[in-house]
C-alpha cells in the first residue's frame, strides 16, 4: 500500500529515499524465474497408475524379502529422556535380545551427557 500511495506510516516520515524506491517499484517482489506446474494434472496421473492393478499388488518376491528382512527399532527413549520415558537401558536390551532384534537406536532428548554419563560408559 505504500507503494500505491495509499497509507503514509509515521516510521516512513524520515526515510524519503527509501520510500520513494519501495513507491518506484512495478512489481512488489523481485521475480526469480520460477515456472508454474499444473499440479492438479500431474494428480491426475499418479491416480491413474494407482489404478492400474499392475502396480497395486505387491510382487511376492518382494514381499518374501521383506519378511526375511530383520527389523531394527530406530526411535526408542531410556530412562535419560526425562518426561518421555522411564526404560532403563539394560531392560531395553534385554526385551530386544528376547525379540532376537540385531540392533537398538537411543534417540534420548536433553540429556547433554549430564544424566547417566557414568552408567552408559560401564
Amino acid at each position: 500500500m505504500l507503494r500505491k500511495n495509499e497509507i503514509h506510516p509515521k516510521g516512513f516520515q524520515n526515510q524519503e529515499e527509501q520510500t520513494k524506491a519501495i513507491r518506484s517499484r512495478t512489481v512488489p517482489f523481485e521475480l526469480i524465474g520460477l515456472s508454474h506446474q499444473n499440479l492438479k494434472k500431474a494428480s491426475s496421473g499418479l491416480k491413474k497408475v494407482q489404478k492400474d492393478p499392475k502396480t497395486t499388488q505387491p510382487q511376492a518376491d518382494l514381499s518374501d524379502a521383506l519378511i526375511q528382512a530383520p527389523f531394527v527399532h530406530l526411535h526408542n527413549h531410556s530412562q535419560f529422556s526425562v518426561l518421555q520415558a522411564t526404560s532403563r537401558i539394560n531392560q531395553l536390551v534385554e526385551a530386544a535380545a528376547a525379540d532376537h532384534l540385531p540392533a537398538l537406536a537411543l534417540t534420548d532428548h536433553g540429556t547433554s551427557n549430564k544424566l547417566g554419563g557414568r552408567d552408559r560408559q560401564t
